[in-house]
């Protein structure tokens, strides 16, 4: 398949009769057909052509620490306005599965700096993000700790719980620190664009 074919092959499945594409059952088919003729990784590169694209893995994952890590905090303050023990739960298991896809965009950050040529500024940019996200999940860890030790004791509203909230808001911090020098890198630097 050519760069054309495989563009609107993705396109078909990606959009709908109502916008000029195809039909999406037609489009699903063709793409089982490539993966029985041709394996698994030229189904992935036209199936999704700009993950294809991706020189690592991590612009992929590092979204997700950062959504749920703020909605972490959100859910954290509607639970202190709302003094809802539902909410609470809510954002521990948000701060917990935050933690997991944090720890994984870490590791596919590191391995990403080995995948992408640097230098000079840039290498100290990357030494930066990778320990501000560090920093970010140490704090998360920290924050999840208390939860889990202190329980239900956290929940009401009390000098330990507004130190936590504090801390929440630090984590938030720095995670916003962490994504402006990568957003630094991508779009000032260029890092991992072809």
């Amino acid at each position: 398949m050519t760069f054309e074919s495989s563009f609107q092959l993705s396109f078909l499945l990606h959009s709908s009769d109502s916008f000029g594409g195809g039909h999406f059952l037609e489009s699903i088919l063709a793409l089982f057909d490539l993966l029985a003729e041709s394996g698994f990784s030229a189904f992935l590169s036209k199936a999704f052509p700009g993950i294809h694209a991706l020189p690592n893995l991590h612009p992929l994952i590092v979204h997700f620490p950062i959504a749920l890590f703020c909605t972490f905090f959100l859910l954290e303050l509607i639970s202190i306005l709302r003094r809802s023990d539902r909410i609470y739960h809510a954002a521990s298991w948000t701060l917990f599965v935050g933690i997991l896809f944090a720890v994984v965009a870490v590791i596919l950050g590191r391995q990403a700096a080995q995948t992408v040529p640097h230098a000079g500024i840039v290498h100290s940019i990357i030494d930066q993000h990778e320990s501000y996200a560090i920093t970010t999940i140490i704090i998360a860890l920290i924050l999840a700790a208390w939860r889990l030790l202190a329980r239900e004791r956290l929940m009401t509203l009390s000098l330990p719980r507004f130190l936590h909230l504090t801390l929440a808001v630090g984590m938030v911090l720095m995670i916003f620190l962490t994504a402006d020098l990568g957003g630094l890198m991508v779009y000032k630097f260029g890092v991992g664009i072809h």
